[in-house]
């Protein structure tokens, strides 16, 4: 997968939270599709069951934000919300490489 951002600083995010208790798989079960949002991974921690860590590469930080006045995103924060019991880390970063990923030159 190349770079479609042509040079620009594609912006990453990680972040973790936890879901109310027994409700992690309806929380996980909530993704929304995002215009700018080039990747986007949801997994579960493997040593807390109730942690749930989000990863996203976004073509900038507009795009990132530009979702959440949507609808579809808004609705998906209104059904998200009462499965979060808490927030974790978050992590802002820029993606320079890895597998399956070629940074701009």
């Amino acid at each position: 997968m190349g770079n479609p951002t042509e040079g620009g600083a594609v912006q990453g995010l990680i972040r973790s939270f936890k879901a109310v208790p027994g409700r992690r798989d309806a929380r996980v079960s909530i993704r929304p599709e995002n215009a700018g949002c080039l990747a986007g991974l949801v997994a579960e921690d493997a040593t807390d069951p109730g942690t749930i860590w989000i990863g996203e590469a976004w073509d900038g930080a507009e795009s990132q934000q530009a979702p959440l006045a949507i609808p579809a995103a808004e609705d998906a924060i209104a059904r998200a919300t009462p499965l979060v019991a808490g927030f974790g880390a978050r992590v802002t970063t820029r993606l320079v490489g890895g597998q399956g990923w070629r940074a701009a030159r």
